[in-house]
């Protein structure tokens, strides 16, 4: 998260030198893992992917139906980074039917949303099955946002709606995509989040723009640009955020 990368590199190279002759396949499934979050970081996709699935099969052994959904959620990622949209459908769908497994929690609706949100990319690039694909993403975020309501999540459910509202703006529903656009920035808020406030807050002015509410739609993004120069600001004393990237 520091983007210190030789340290991340040296410590899972030890990692992996402490795990392996003692047999300890969940330290494996979580190094394989965090290696391949390492490499999608340098862009190395094809590598990336290579490492998520070695996570999902060690996970998979060890029947931790959480680690191996957010190894294939990431693989699928991978996948579609190197243009492989037929392999990102197939390994987002074994997440999806993982994660319906689990219980309510923090991890299972971001996952859901992460999950929603590559099927909403798949989607954009591949036309023919936009419809099936975008059906799924929406399928996704609602499982985001039912498992967020259930552990009164509201960075969760911030993430959950904004991206519903996103996907009904490109479904062509304005009112829908501004009812669910709004109430992501009400939990951002109340979140305390503001690399969702400014995600959202901009999701906001845009939609208000185009449905020619104009005066709303500056003091949106007003508020999207104050947000933005704070985030700068953390950036700058190295607090790590990661969301603008």
């Amino acid at each position: 998260l520091l983007r210190e990368t030789n340290k991340a590199q040296t410590s899972l190279a030890k990692g992996f030198q402490m795990a392996i002759p003692e047999g300890d396949t969940a330290a494996v499934a979580r190094l394989e893992n965090n290696l391949g979050n390492l490499l999608a970081t340098q862009r190395a996709f094809a590598d990336a992917l290579g490492h998520y699935l070695k996570s999902a099969e060690a996970a998979r052994r060890l029947r931790d139906v959480l680690l191996t959904a957010q190894s294939l959620a990431k693989a699928s990622l991978a996948s579609l980074a190197c243009g492989d949209f037929k392999t990102a459908e197939s390994l987002n769908a074994e997440a999806l039917q993982a994660i319906e497994k689990l219980d309510p929690s923090h991890d299972r609706t971001s996952l859901s949303a992460t999950i929603g949100r590559s099927y909403r990319m798949i989607g954009g690039k591949n036309p023919d099955r936009k419809a099936y694909l975008w059906s799924e993403a929406r399928r996704a975020y609602q499982l985001a946002l039912t498992s967020g309501e259930k552990i009164d999540d509201p960075a969760a459910l911030s993430e959950a709606l904004g991206c519903l509202g996103q996907l009904d703006d490109l479904e062509d529903r304005p009112t829908e995509a501004l009812v669910m656009t709004r109430n992501a920035v009400v939990y951002a808020q109340r979140a305390e989040a503001p690399d969702a406030i400014y995600r959202w807050e901009w999701q906001w002015g845009r939609l208000l723009k185009r449905s020619g509410a104009r005066e709303q739609a500056i003091g949106a993004f007003r508020r999207a640009i104050a947000t933005y120069q704070e985030l700068r600001q953390d950036l700058a004393r190295g607090h790590g955020n990661q969301t603008l990237e």
